[in-house]
C-alpha cells in the first residue's frame, strides 16, 4: 500500500464538484456575454444596412425626380425648338417674297426713268414741266421709296432669321446637353441601381 500523505494539490469530492461548478458557471456566463456581443452585433448591421437601404432609397429617389424634370425641360426643349425651325422656314419664305418684290420693281422703275429720261430730251420750250412730267418724276419716287421700305424690311428680315438661326444652335446644343443628362442619370445611374445591393443574412440567437 501507498502511504497517504497530506497533498494540498489532490482535490476532494467537494472541492472537486465546486471547481467544476465554478467552471461551468463562467462558461455560461461566458456564453451569455458573447450572445449578447453577438446580438448587439447583429442589431447593429441591421441598423447600418437599413440606414444604407434608406440613402439609397432616398438618393434613388431624387435622381428619379431629377430624370424626370429633365426629361420635362427636354420636352419644352423639343417643342421650342420645333417652333423655331417653322419660324425660320416662315422668314426664309418672307425674305424670298421680299426679294422677289424688289426685284419686280426694278422694271418698272427702269420704264419710268426711261420715259422721263426721253421727255428731258424734247427740244426747247417742248421739255415743258407739265403733269406728265410731274407724274413721272412722282412714279419713279413712289418706286423708289416703294423699294427702300421692301430692302429696310428685307434687313430686318434677315436679322430676326440670324438671331433665329443662332436660337435654334441653342436649343439643339441645350438638347444635347440634356439628353447625355439623361441617359447619365437614367441608364446609368438608376440602371445600376434598381436592386439595393446589399442583402445580409442576420443571424439572432
Amino acid at each position: 500500500l501507498i502511504p497517504y500523505r497530506d497533498d494540498f494539490s489532490v482535490t476532494v469530492p467537494d472541492s472537486w464538484a465546486e471547481f467544476t461548478a465554478k467552471n461551468l458557471k463562467r462558461s455560461q456566463a461566458d456564453r451569455e456575454t458573447s450572445r449578447e456581443i453577438r446580438n448587439q452585433c447583429e442589431r447593429c448591421l441591421v441598423q447600418s444596412v437599413q440606414l444604407m437601404r434608406d440613402a439609397w432609397e432616398r438618393s434613388s429617389n431624387e435622381l428619379s425626380r431629377r430624370a424626370q424634370e429633365t426629361s420635362d425641360a427636354r420636352s419644352g426643349l423639343e417643342t421650342a425648338l420645333g417652333k423655331t425651325l417653322q419660324e425660320i422656314h416662315d422668314m426664309e419664305k418672307n425674305m424670298e417674297f421680299l426679294k422677289r418684290c424688289i426685284v419686280d420693281k426694278e422694271a418698272p422703275l427702269k420704264l419710268a426713268q426711261s420715259r422721263l429720261d426721253t421727255r428731258l430730251r424734247r427740244p426747247n420750250v417742248e421739255a415743258c414741266r407739265d403733269p406728265a412730267f410731274s407724274r413721272l418724276v412722282l412714279e419713279i419716287q413712289d418706286i423708289k421709296d416703294s423699294v427702300s421700305q421692301l430692302v429696310d424690311k428685307l434687313q430686318a428680315a434677315e436679322n430676326v432669321h440670324q438671331q433665329l438661326l443662332m436660337n435654334r444652335n441653342t436649343l439643339e446644343q441645350d438638347l444635347a446637353v440634356k439628353a447625355n443628362s439623361l441617359h447619365i442619370d437614367r441608364e446609368q445611374c438608376l440602371g445600376i441601381r434598381r436592386t439595393f445591393p446589399m442583402g445580409p443574412t442576420v443571424y439572432v440567437s
